[in-house]
């Protein structure tokens, strides 16, 4: 495959926040049209699968890399428009990193996306998944979303097709996004005016949080698991009375952390991976984890959330040649 932009053998664990992956045969990294353009029409010619990396969060590469091309968002395009009645629109590449994208709206006085601080990841993959956090979803906030599809993609009929809000298909950190092949490009975002004082002060607390709460001190992939709904219990054993509820865009559900720390297993590892003590549902890289470890330690909690209350835990990870 003969592009310039097209670098070969790539080992992928620097570009994932778990620091672990194989290499990839293929992988490029694309911030303008052109490019994007050229290179998918090269993948539609010698029939490559490709696989699109945000930020690397949320993403478990198998040891034996992927056997295509990884294509790395690198668009940082920002346009802000105001609007009526203190209002914005955003226009931001979907490279964008969330914590920085955050800082730059707060110093323009935007007040948007902030309660996903420190969260890490980029702006096209928090659209992707619906990133959120208990109360706020990023679909909230997303007016329109500028995405490629490249199984339908050749060079005569290109297209950036926009999906408004309605038309992305989001759900609880779902979105027709992941059930599709597709490049997210670009995302317009409704914000609102406040003062950049405060915004900072609501950044700073969420942060400080998320410091007690989360082991930022390992590498990791964020939230393993997605929490369970109320209803997929037995309600004649599991109910409200004896499991931790919670309400999340009016949806009760009982958190995936909780029930594996109800099994005991905070702490447990399998070779360089292990459950946080901080909060059960993130699995750190400790010791030179491979992904194996960390493929065989989900299965292993799965299996004994299964045991002890009889629900299936659904990954918020994306396995990749698993």
């Amino acid at each position: 495959m003969e592009n310039n932009i097209i670098l070969k053998n790539i080992k992928l664990n620097k570009f994932t926040t778990c620091r672990t992956g194989g290499v990839a045969k293929y992988f490029t990294q694309i911030d303008n049209v052109d490019d994007l353009v050229n290179v998918l029409n090269l993948t539609k010619k010698e029939g490559l699968k490709v696989f699109v990396l945000g930020g690397g969060s949320n993403i478990l590469i198998n040891d034996t890399g992927f056997d295509g091309l990884v294509i790395k968002v690198l668009n940082k395009r920002l346009k802000i428009q105001k609007l009526d009645n203190g209002y914005f629109e955003i226009n931001a590449g979907a490279g964008w990193n969330l914590n920085n994208l955050i800082t730059k709206l707060q110093d323009e006085s935007i007040s948007c996306i902030e309660d996903l601080f420190g969260i890490p990841g980029t702006i096209g993959g928090s659209v992707r998944g619906n990133c959120g956090v208990g109360y706020f979803e990023i679909k909230d906030v997303v007016n329109n979303v500028y995405n490629i599809d490249w199984l339908k993609f050749n060079e005569y009929n290109f297209e950036i097709k926009k999906y408004n809000q309605n038309e992305c298909g989001f759900g609880y950190r779902e979105s027709i996004f992941k059930r599709k092949a597709n490049v997210i490009w670009e995302v317009n975002l409704i914000g609102r005016q406040m003062d950049s004082s405060i915004i900072k002060e609501k950044v700073k607390n969420t942060m400080d949080k998320r410091l007690k709460s989360q082991p930022y001190e390992f590498p990791n992939f964020g939230s393993t698991f997605k929490n369970v709904k109320l209803e997929e219990f037995d309600p004649k054993i599991w109910n409200e009375e004896n499991l931790l509820v919670v309400n999340s865009q009016n949806v009760k559900q009982v958190p995936a952390g909780w029930l594996i720390d109800q099994c005991g297993l905070k702490g447990f590892s399998i070779n360089g991976a292990k459950i946080s003590e901080k909060h059960a549902n993130f699995i750190i890289n400790f010791d030179k984890a491979k992904s194996l470890d960390i493929f065989n330690l989900i299965s292993f909690v799965k299996e004994k959330v299964l045991e002890k209350f009889g629900v299936y835990l659904e990954l918020e990870v994306q396995l990749i040649g698993f």
